[in-house]
């Protein structure tokens, strides 16, 4: 049976160009997910389980630690919205930080291995999926642009300006790492 919230939220919150059926394609292949408060929903560095859609929750997402004192908290996110994106693109996915549930969480999950044989048999709705993923990566990479033109134009400490802009060179046009 299909979860009709789940197709409402990801027809209007994760990828508005699908259409009711292939947003149901896609819920085909998800499963579901609850999370109590307090539980960690993925780490960093752990392989990716697929692409999480959080449909009922809040949830803390911190990077650089692999324990709660050393992580610093970056955003708290709050339902609908989508989680894992980065590390399901990626074709050997770790999750880029972790999420901790600050509520009893209810995700679904389109499993990675399922994401990867949608793919491989052409489905237009997975297409539509990454297409609309790739726009809010390349949003991200805008705003970090400005932060980083930000930081290096601040007068109060010395910016390692040459170390940005290599930096950003790398980020933006080298492609061998590829595979």
């Amino acid at each position: 049976m299909i979860d009709q919230e789940l197709v409402t939220v990801i027809r209007t919150i994760l990828c508005r160009r699908l259409s009711g059926a292939e947003a149901e394609s896609l819920v085909s292949a998800m499963v579901p997910r609850n999370v109590p408060a307090g539980a960690i929903v993925c780490r960093e560095g752990n392989e990716t389980a697929g692409l999480m859609i959080l449909l009922h929750g809040a949830v803390e997402v911190s990077k650089g630690g692999h324990d709660a004192a050393s992580a610093k908290p970056l955003a708290t996110i709050d339902a609908p919205s989508v989680l894992g994106e980065v590390s399901l693109l990626l074709i050997r996915g770790t999750y880029t930080a972790t999420v901790r549930a600050k509520t009893d969480c209810r995700l679904w999950v389109l499993p990675k291995t399922d994401f990867v044989q949608l793919l491989d048999k052409e489905n237009v709705a997975v297409f539509k999926l990454v297409a609309t993923l790739a726009e809010v990566l390349a949003r991200r990479l805008v705003a970090m642009d400005s932060k980083m033109l930000e930081l290096a134009r601040r007068s109060d400490h010395p910016a390692p300006v040459e170390e940005l802009t290599s930096f950003r060179q790398k980020l933006a046009w080298d492609w061998s790492s590829r595979t």
